[in-house]
C-alpha cells in the first residue's frame, strides 16, 4: 500500500538561501516536525538556511496515520498516577492493546513502521527534492532516526546535529 507522507519547506529568512537546507528528524517517536515549525522557525533554524520538515510514518499529517484516541486518553489520565504503579501500568496495556486491535486491519504492515524504514523515507526526499547535501538536526528520538540515516544512507548529508541524544546501541549496527 501507498504512505503518503506531508513535507514544507520553510524558506530561509536570508536570501539567497545557503545551498544545503536543514532538515528536522522530530522526536517521539511519533512525533511531528509539521508541529514544531513555530518553535523552529522562532529559534532561527532558517535564518541562513531552508528548512524542511516531514511527517513521519504513522504520525499527524501521515496517511496512514496510526493514531489512537483510546491511547491518548490513557496518556492524560496517567498524569494522575503513581508512574510506577500496577494501575498504571494495566491502564498503559490495556490501552495499547486496544489501539493495536483498532490499528490492525487488513493492509496494516506494521513491520513498515520503523525506524530503518523512516531513515529510507528521508533519504528518498532527499533526493526527490534534488538535494545535494543537507544538514540533519535530530532532536530526541530524531536523533537515534538521524544517526540510523547517517548509518544507512550517508550520501548527502553534510552535517548532523544532535540534540538530546539517543544514542544506538552496538546491536542496532549488527
Amino acid at each position: 500500500p501507498t504512505i503518503r507522507l506531508a513535507v514544507i519547506t520553510v524558506p530561509s529568512v536570508s536570501q539567497p538561501a545557503a545551498p544545503d537546507p536543514v532538515v528536522h528528524l522530530a522526536g517521539g517517536p511519533g512525533g511531528s516536525s509539521l508541529i514544531e515549525l513555530e518553535s523552529l522557525t522562532a529559534a532561527g533554524v532558517n535564518r541562513n538556511r531552508d528548512l524542511i520538515l516531514m511527517s513521519q510514518r504513522g504520525t499527524l499529517f501521515a496517511d496512514p496515520e496510526l493514531t489512537c484516541a483510546v491511547l491518548d486518553d490513557y496518556y492524560v489520565h496517567s498524569l494522575d498516577l503513581p508512574v510506577d504503579s500496577a494501575a498504571n501500568r494495566a491502564q498503559h496495556l490495556a490501552a495499547s492493546e486496544a489501539c493495536h486491535r483498532a490499528l490492525s486491519k487488513p493492509g496494516t504492515d506494521f513491520a513498515a513502521y520503523n525506524t530503518v524504514e523512516s531513515a529510507a523515507d528521508f533519504a528518498d526526499l532527499r533526493r526527490a527534492l534534488g538535494i545535494d547535501q543537507w544538514n540533519v538536526l535530530g532532536v530526541s528520538y530524531g536523533t537515534y532516526l538521524a544517526q540510523t540515516l547517517l548509518y544507512e544512507h550517508p550520501e548527502g548529508i553534510r552535517s548532523v546535529t544532535l540534540d538530546s541524544v539517543e544514542p544506538l546501541a552496538e546491536a542496532d549496527m549488527a
